[in-house]
């Protein structure tokens, strides 16, 4: 790989990506290859099929290199939320005298924290600021400019299981990758997705994807709470291929046709074909099997809103991303009604990549890159 590229690997639910891009004069990134190889994924905090996750790394990984002159020899990697805790707390220093607020005092306050609380179990990933204080009491995101006596800091700290570090780092290893760096997926998305400004009013971040939804709580810079729990848009396909008795690919189809904004009557069908012939299905029935797994997510987040308030209040949106849900007409606004809370879809941001599905991969290549 040149100098300048970057290379990303992403553990979605149902597959790994792989993708390497070039940043250029304007901060964008340009995609030269990209890399995709399906697997079990994961659920509970551990790997579905362990033993073959060294074989998808390496053929997402080759698959990438078909288009590079040069073999990776770096990756970033997204750590998710299953293999990840976070922690808040305060770190300060004094001055003997009012300073003007400098970069290096911030590197100096950050560097100054060496505490792990989870130093058995868990390896410190990423450290970001919610929020700055300074002698007058002030909280502010970005305190460059400003005269202090002190400078405190609340920040986030996420941690990485050393199981799954080290269980990766042998993966890596075997297939001759030595030089890695790990980021949070919940960090990367949230500062990539979500506008700072409203990072700085606090907000919900809800990745819904095949088999697993992650929802965080975000302020600043940093994650103040997260959360993982297996229900995902594959649930969806499998209870249509059970209910109605169709295979699962006619499934997907047939979930792709969904719009629950529809006042159905008796007379309104989905067709899909099955065996090779058209079938016809009552919009009723099929909504409300879909209607019955929401319900099901719904009670979940609101719960998981709940416990979330208990650190941080937060009456803003709740972005949804992933490609789980996002595409089915109407399930943001009815999670919107059911959970009380409006549910907006954020995805990537340039044209080419704006799909839901593609949110973690692409804002784990913009952090990576621009750190």
């Amino acid at each position: 790989m040149a100098k300048n590229e970057i290379a990303v690997l992403d553990f979605g639910s149902s597959k790994i990506s792989v993708y390497v891009a070039e940043k250029n004069v304007n901060d964008f990134f340009v995609i030269k290859s990209i890399g995709t190889c399906e697997y079990a994924g994961f659920m509970d905090g551990e790997f579905i099929e362990p033993e073959n996750l060294e074989n998808a790394i390496k053929c997402a990984i080759n698959d990438a290199e078909l288009s590079l002159p040069k073999k990776i020899k770096k990756l970033n990697i997204g750590v998710p939320t299953q293999f990840c805790i976070c922690e808040t707390r305060e770190i300060g220093i004094n001055f003997n005298t009012r300073v003007k607020i400098k970069q290096s005092h911030i590197d100096k306050l950050f560097e100054s924290d060496n505490e792990n609380s989870f130093a058995e179990s868990h390896s410190v990933i990423n450290k970001s600021p919610l929020y700055f204080m300074l002698d007058d009491g002030s909280k502010i995101l970005d305190p460059i400019g400003a005269y202090s006596t002190k400078l405190f800091v609340n920040e986030s700290v996420i941690y990485a299981e050393n199981k799954f570090i080290n269980f990766l780092d042998k993966k890596l290893t075997n297939i001759g990758i030595f030089d890695y760096n790990l980021y949070s997926c919940d960090l990367s998305e949230a500062n990539y997705l979500i506008d700072a400004s409203s990072r700085q009013e606090g907000a919900y971040l809800v990745d819904c994807g095949y088999i697993n939804t992650s929802a965080v709580s975000v302020l600043g810079e940093g994650v103040v709470n997260l959360n993982c729990f297996s229900i995902g848009g594959g649930h969806i396909t499998s209870d249509l291929s059970e209910v109605l008795g169709i295979s699962f690919g006619s499934a997907e189809e047939l979930k792709r046709q969904i719009n629950l904004n529809i006042d159905a009557i008796q007379s309104d069908f989905y067709v899909v074909k099955v065996k090779n012939e058209n079938k016809a299905f009552s919009v009723k029935k099929v909504n409300d099997i879909v209607l019955a797994r929401l319900d099901m997510l719904a009670e979940v987040l609101k719960s998981v809103f709940e416990n979330f308030e208990k650190k941080i209040k937060i009456n803003s949106s709740v972005y949804l991303t992933g490609g789980g849900i996002s595409y089915i007409r109407g399930a943001k606004e009815y999670l919107s009604r059911v959970v009380g809370k409006n549910f907006k879809v954020v995805m990537p941001k340039p044209v080419q990549l704006k799909k839901p599905e593609l949110s973690s991969v692409i804002s784990l290549l913009y952090v990576a890159g621009n750190n």
